[in-house]
């Protein structure tokens, strides 16, 4: 983190370490984290693949877009600023309950539609 304000640099250090000032003195809640060598490994192959599966989730995106265009749900919105990785495709309803219904009725499990 690079930042010229001291007060956040001051509750970055503190959350990185449990949130201590000192040994055993905890001014809020921290954590301390550590990665594995084995899953270094792995997200290491898997980051050399992380541009082809965004570039799929958003072809797929598209696709759901232009299906939903006219549905009555609301899709997700790409601001102007941002590139969306659709890491989710999450529609909104008014009518959440039946659509959810509905999708059960047609197959779908509860976990497909979550």
């Amino acid at each position: 983190m690079v930042t010229s304000d001291p007060e956040r640099e001051k509750r970055v250090r503190l959350l990185r370490d449990w949130g201590q000032t000192s040994k055993y003195r905890h001014e809020l809640l921290g954590f301390n984290y550590r990665m594995e060598g084995i899953q270094g490994a792995i997200l290491r192959v898997k980051l050399r693949r992380l541009e082809r599966w965004t570039e799929l989730r958003r072809i797929h995106a598209a696709r759901y877009d232009k299906e939903l265009a006219n549905s009555g749900v609301e899709t997700p919105v790409e601001l102007p600023w941002a590139r969306h990785v659709y890491h989710a495709y999450t529609v909104r309803s008014p009518r959440r309950d039946a659509l959810r219904d509905a999708l059960a009725d047609a197959g779908l499990s509860y976990y497909d539609i979550q």
